[in-house]
C-alpha cells in the first residue's frame, strides 16, 4: 500500500462533506422560516389588534351618532310641544 489514500475513501470523504454542508444550509434555511414565520406571527397580532381598535372606533362613532340623532329628534319634538 502507497502513503496515497485509496480513491474510493477520498469519494466517500468528499461526499460526507457536502453532505455536512447542505445539512448546515438547510438548518439555516429552517431557521430564516421559522424567524419568517415568527413575524408573520408577530404581523398577525398586530393586525388583529388594529382590527380590534377599527371595531371599537366604528362603535364608538355609532354611539355618537345615535346620541346626535336622539338629542335632535327629541329637541325636534319638545321644541313642538
Amino acid at each position: 500500500m502507497g502513503a496515497y489514500p485509496n480513491e474510493h475513501v477520498v469519494e466517500q470523504v468528499t461526499g460526507v462533506s457536502e453532505l455536512t454542508t447542505q445539512s448546515g444550509e438547510l438548518e439555516n434555511g429552517i431557521r430564516h422560516i421559522e424567524s419568517f414565520d415568527c413575524c408573520l406571527g408577530m404581523f398577525q397580532g398586530f393586525a388583529n389588534t388594529h382590527h380590534c381598535a377599527l371595531i371599537v372606533l366604528q362603535s364608538r362613532e355609532r354611539t355618537e351618532l345615535k346620541r346626535e340623532i336622539e338629542t335632535h329628534t327629541f329637541g325636534t319634538f319638545r321644541g313642538s310641544i
